[in-house]
């Protein structure tokens, strides 16, 4: 039997999240969820084709596939290249990770060649611009353990949001990483309404995400509550045929549940 936390065992994702250390599970269904991608892409390009040449597909997806597609580009990339005549360096991951400051931790990149001139202006520090071992992208990879040392050492000095604040000064992508009750009150994803708050019905007031693709012809329409158990039997049975005379036979027979 097959979940989730499974296929992360079996496509190396257990094994990159420890980074040499114990193993770690995701927390966070991802196998799932790319699975699910995976098969909404397929059956898109499948109608695409039937579209153009009147030819359907038979459709075949499983989990293990699409979790060895969803991880190994990136997670997998030490390992992807199988000759003896390349230099191998630590995998991205050993500096892919918040770092702290003094409130709390942000993310950034440390290795990017583009960024690095500009990261130099934001830690402003000779123990960092003046290291042999980060002078180039090749060296930063090398010396990822010393790098983060250094940093962290810089960025223990400001809070948070002065560290944001430096990112935004010298046009550098990163930012705060938020706790669990502040991620719907960031300034961003409430001018992006990307969360909604509605009520369910019998379980009440929830917040989700609303779809997150917007297509220009028409507006998306936010979440609403999911049906109740029901809710839309006769509209289907009319659908059908049925009129409303069978549809209250059905209903008073327990066959179908009741509903408006």
């Amino acid at each position: 039997m097959v979940y989730d936390f499974v296929i992360q065992g079996y496509v190396g994702l257990t094994a990159r999240e420890g980074m040499g250390d114990k193993p770690r599970l995701t927390k966070s269904y991802v196998i799932d969820k790319a699975t699910a991608l995976t098969v909404a892409q397929a059956i898109s390009t499948a109608l695409f084709h039937r579209e153009r040449t009147g030819e359907g597909q038979h459709l075949q997806v499983d989990m293990l596939g699409a979790g060895l597609q969803f991880h190994w580009l990136d997670g997998m990339s030490d390992h992807t290249l199988l000759g003896d005549d390349f230099e191998a360096v630590p995998h991205m991951g050993a500096a892919y990770d918040v770092r702290p400051t003094k409130d709390g931790y942000v993310t950034l990149n440390l290795a990017s060649k583009s960024t690095w001139p500009r990261l130099l202006k934001l830690f402003d520090s000779p123990t960092i611009s003046d290291d042999p071992r980060f002078i180039e992208y090749e060296d930063r990879q090398r010396n990822a353990e010393a790098l983060m040392d250094a940093v962290d050492a810089v960025l223990a000095q400001w809070t948070s949001d002065e560290v944001v604040q430096r990112m935004r000064e010298n046009d550098l992508p990163g930012g705060k990483s938020l706790a669990f009750d502040e991620v719907h009150l960031d300034p961003q994803t409430i001018h992006n309404r990307a969360l909604v708050e509605h009520d369910n019905g019998p379980i009440g007031w929830i917040r989700e995400p609303r779809p997150a693709a917007r297509f220009g012809a028409k507006e998306t329409p936010d979440p609403g509550p999911a049906p109740i158990l029901g809710a839309d039997t006769n509209d289907v049975l009319r659908s059908l045929g049925y009129t409303d005379d069978e549809l209250e036979v059905l209903a008073a027979t327990g066959i179908t549940e009741a509903s408006s």
